[in-house]
């Protein structure tokens, strides 16, 4: 049996699920459910795993924060813009099963009938964990607390270090933390980084701290 008709199927009616939140179904990029907020944007993501004759899906959900990316300037939104793509890295975000610490989560599908079943539970946990994720960590302090310190938790919702660590500086930024307590962050994340063999993601998280340096939002004292 042909999987991905199937698939097509349960995208496009947990997208009629998820317009009651506002969401909207990126249909430029299949699986991507999102709407906007007053700093950015928020997603939902489901994954088709395909087998020989059945299917998995996934849940991820993440924030944009736009303030961010804006003071970043992220080569790869940029690279991905060229690329005809409408959206943008996001900022943090974590698959269902990590945030409830229980292993990745996922539903099985083997035929139509399945379609709606998973749908209505894809949906019961989106309501259960994805919306009370969005709403506490919208707020661009919590989501810095979020990911500070690179430990599991922080890795589980931005996996790339090298993003991560320029995103705590960017947040630090944004939020008007002072020049020793960001002179902090650096050290530490410096540390972080230099702590594994490659160093590609060390060069990238200091080339951005010495542009950072000569931005206005860079606390002088």
């Amino acid at each position: 049996m042909a999987m991905k008709p199937i698939a097509d199927l349960l995208l496009s009616s947990f997208a009629a699920k998820l317009a009651q939140d506002d969401f909207k179904y990126n249909k430029s990029r299949k699986e991507c459910y999102e709407r906007n907020f007053d700093n950015g944007r928020q997603g939902v993501f489901i994954h088709p795993i395909y087998h020989v004759d059945d299917f998995d899906v996934v849940m991820n959900f993440a924030i944009y924060f736009e303030s961010l990316d804006n003071l970043i300037d992220s080569k790869d939104s940029r690279e991905l813009a060229k690329k005809g793509k409408n959206y943008k890295l996001y900022s943090i975000g974590i698959e269902l099963g990590n945030y409830l610490k229980t292993g990745q989560r996922r539903w099985n599908v083997k035929s139509e009938v399945d379609v709606f079943r998973v749908v209505e539970e894809l949906y019961q946990a989106f309501l259960e964990h994805a919306l009370p994720y969005f709403n506490k960590y919208k707020d661009l302090q919590n989501a810095y607390d979020l990911i500070a310190g690179n430990g599991d938790r922080a890795g589980s919702n931005c996996a790339f270090n090298s993003s991560r660590c320029i995103n705590h500086i960017g947040m630090a930024m944004l939020l008007c933390f002072d020049k020793s307590r960001i002179d902090k962050i650096v050290e530490e994340d410096t540390r972080f980084l230099d702590s594994f063999d490659m160093k590609y993601d060390l060069k990238k998280f200091l080339e951005f701290v010495e542009k950072a340096k000569k931005l206005p939002e860079w606390p002088k004292n």
